[in-house]
């Protein structure tokens, strides 16, 4: 996990914000504005010792979507 995903998880787990939006927070609220939802972020695997992981996301059409992600980033 590098500094940005540990910074938007504290950030978000002591309920405060950063000065400007990360990464995460764009993505966060591009998916409210566009009726998103995430259901949920999984881990899949350990491939050649990295982390493969699973973004699930239902969209305004009750669609669902899995998105490759890194689970440190799906967790942030």
């Amino acid at each position: 996990m590098g500094n940005t995903e540990a910074l938007s998880i504290r950030l978000r787990l002591d309920n405060e914000k950063d000065k400007r939006p990360l990464t995460h927070d764009l993505l966060d609220e591009l998916l409210r504005r566009l009726g998103g939802t995430m259901l949920r972020a999984q881990v899949d695997e350990l491939r050649d010792n990295v982390y493969i992981g699973t973004v699930v996301v239902r969209d305004r059409d009750q669609r669902i979507h899995e998105v490759d992600a890194r689970p440190s980033d799906a967790i942030a």
